[in-house]
């Protein structure tokens, strides 16, 4: 099995998006009224953080390679995430579960979940190195930037290259 060790943060929004999705944002704050128990409207909001056309990005990735996606973004933490990941699987983005870890020991995760799993191959897509990551994770390693546009084309390629070649 194919996966994707997927951050969200810095890799499916950017700077320049938040700056653009400001005003959208202020407006549902403004005109929605929720209380931290109505999730449908939580999940709303959350999913406004994150940038279709990166998304649209992320997809093409999993359609031309096969990879499920396991989260090890800080959102896992979120009450509401179960429903987080249902939207994402009806988009078309497979996500099979995530790692379990502390905010600074995400390689701990990452290693964990190869441990329990049957991952055959694996990238990770993430903005941060994280100092648990040793030279085989980093090796691993697709980085983004969340100030320099987060999940670009060129990742793209490289991702679907990497998670298409033979193995020896």
């Amino acid at each position: 099995m194919k996966v994707i060790f997927l951050d969200i943060d810095g890799v499916l929004n950017d700077k320049e998006y938040f700056i653009k999705n400001h005003d959208h944002i202020k407006y549902f704050f403004k005109n929605t009224t929720y209380n931290k128990d109505d999730v449908d409207l939580l999940v709303e909001r959350q999913m406004m953080d994150i940038d279709e056309k990166k998304l649209l990005l992320l997809k093409r990735i999993i359609d031309e390679t096969q990879a499920n996606v396991v989260i090890t973004s800080s959102w896992k933490r979120l009450y509401y995430f179960p429903q987080l990941i249902e939207r994402f699987t009806a988009l078309g983005i497979p996500v099979i579960g995530y790692t379990e870890d502390d905010a600074i020991d995400r390689g701990v995760g990452i290693k964990k979940y190869i441990g329990e799993h049957n991952v055959t191959d694996y990238i990770i897509l993430d903005d941060d190195i994280f100092p648990d990551y040793d030279e085989k994770l980093l090796a691993k390693l697709v980085k983004t930037s969340f100030y320099e546009g987060g999940l670009q084309e060129k990742h793209v390629d490289e991702l679907v290259k990497r998670l298409k070649k033979e193995k020896k």
